[in-house]
């Protein structure tokens, strides 16, 4: 088999790879907030969930726990009838020193109790990543960052 033949091979299988194969530094991820912090009168998760699940700021620090991360507690935007979606969930932006795998990142997450997290790659440089997780128009809290500052060195678009 001639040497193009084989390049050709590879180029093609490394396009059909599965996204639990793509690997990136920068990781913006999306889970549902099921209810807040459970001694809070405020939670404005509560009684909207009634399947009991829980997703408290501490779990995500944990499941996070030496990855630098930022983000916040959302509520969907609202639809051109000026009626909100309702949707609350965590917005988050997780940046590593070394790439990392689509299953790496969704399997410590499905052990830490969030299978449903929602994992895209960064496309955008890391300032268009924390200026989405922390915009104000539909901040629900706080925005909060751990360890993010050893994120910020030069911007690689994710790679």
């Amino acid at each position: 088999m001639s040497n193009s033949n084989n390049q050709t091979k590879r180029r093609a299988k490394s396009r059909s790879a599965s996204a639990e194969d793509r690997r990136s530094r920068g990781w913006l991820i999306t889970i549902p907030v099921l209810a807040t912090e459970p001694d809070d009168p405020d939670d404005p998760a509560r009684g909207r969930h009634p399947t009991g699940g829980i997703r408290y700021e501490r779990d995500i620090a944990a499941a996070f726990a030496d990855w630098p991360w930022c983000g916040q507690i959302e509520e969907g935007a609202q639809r051109e009838d000026g009626a909100s979606h309702g949707y609350l969930h965590w917005q988050i932006w997780m940046e590593t020193g070394n790439p990392k795998k689509f299953s790496t990142v969704k399997n410590r997450l499905a052990k830490a109790g969030m299978p449903d997290a929602h994992i895209e790659p960064r496309e955008g440089t890391k300032a268009q990543a924390y200026a989405y997780v922390t915009k104000e128009e539909t901040r629900v809290n706080r925005t909060i960052e751990i360890n993010i500052g050893e994120a910020n060195g030069p911007d690689d678009n994710g790679k």
